[in-house]
């Protein structure tokens, strides 16, 4: 529930410009160690107090994904999406129609819209249920969409259905540098996205919360590419931007992408949770001809800054192989 609620007050802070740092003492987990249920109760006395002092309407205030049409109807101003209720996936998306919605339409506006990109195919390898791939349909020729997990591919495939896309292409498989089988682990803990693979040899036991769901093979990226390329007559189409989120696997992932990075002038998307974890994605993409890596952050304001060697978690990093100047 702390995520939800999290969301939700951020979501209240965006659409009536409250100050974020009014409430640092409740989103900030190690300098709010109250219980659960006294968390929830300060928070909402905290809404109320909002409500109170700027006569706003409770329901409204609560009911923020309703809007009213100009033919005075009430309708629903997010997309038609299923979710995992109990996941902070999808707890989100209850809040914001979208998970990570401000981010997602920063990067419609100042990246996806631009003519060489949105021209070209989209890669979404780790897409989870389809939000990232959907709200990507909207600006791309074409999005194919890599999802190992056989459960969320389900997910994933009646999305797609649901929103009535043509241009995206779901796949049930996992990338890698060569073809192997591997364990996948579902975390248990209440955020699905951080499913993952195990590589040969790791101990599954470091990792808490996590369940074996099966051996799952992944496969070489640029075979993968190419027999989608094939099969879908997209020859002549370039590849123009890879959003790549995989738990710990990245580095493998673009290995097995080589001929794609070498032959498309394409931009990276990938998230820099730990530092080790960015400066290796970092050093290999140099090794391809990347030279400018730019962090952007979830909520708004986001302002592209230069990625600086700092130990921080860097929510999204863009990388590409020229200067890149963002759409106003």
């Amino acid at each position: 529930m702390t995520n939800l609620i999290k969301a939700i007050i951020l979501k209240f802070i965006r659409r009536f410009n409250f100050q974020k740092e009014v409430l640092t003492e409740l989103l900030d987990e190690p300098n709010y160690q109250a219980a659960e249920q006294e968390k929830q109760e300060i928070v909402f006395q905290y809404i109320d107090s909002i409500i109170k002092a700027n006569k706003l309407n409770r329901a409204l205030l609560l009911n923020t994904l309703v809007e009213v049409s100009s033919d005075n109807k009430l309708r629903f101003n997010v997309p038609e999406l299923m979710a995992i209720s109990n996941d902070h996936v999808g707890m989100r998306m209850l809040v914001e129609g979208y998970f990570e919605k401000d981010l997602l339409e920063f990067l419609g506006k100042t990246v996806f819209s631009r003519e060489e990109v949105k021209n070209g195919i989209a890669l979404d390898i780790g897409s989870f249920i389809g939000t990232h791939t959907l709200y990507m349909a909207r600006y791309f020729k074409h999005v194919a969409s890599f999802e190992p997990n056989p459960h969320m591919y389900k997910v994933l495939e009646a999305n797609i259905d649901a929103a009535g896309v043509t241009n995206v292409f779901p796949l049930n498989i996992g990338l890698t540098r060569e073809e192997e089988t591997l364990g996948y682990y579902k975390y248990d803990g209440g955020n699905q996205s951080m499913n993952r693979f195990l590589k040969q040899g790791e101990d599954a036991s470091q990792y808490e919360n996590f369940v074996k769901i099966g051996d799952l093979v992944l496969k070489n990226g640029n075979e993968a590419i190419s027999d989608l390329i094939s099969k879908q007559d997209l020859s002549g189409i370039p590849i123009t931007l890879i959003k790549i989120d995989t738990e710990g696997f990245e580095t493998d992932v673009l290995m097995g992408l080589s001929e794609v990075l070498t032959n498309h002038n394409v931009l990276i998307l990938f998230e820099g949770a730990e530092l080790k974890k960015a400066r290796d994605i970092m050093n290999l993409l140099k090794g391809f001809g990347y030279t400018q890596f730019v962090e952007l952050q979830e909520y708004l304001p986001i302002i592209p800054v230069p990625v600086l060697d700092e130990e921080k978690f860097y929510p999204l990093i863009l990388g590409s192989k020229q200067p890149f100047v963002f759409n106003s």
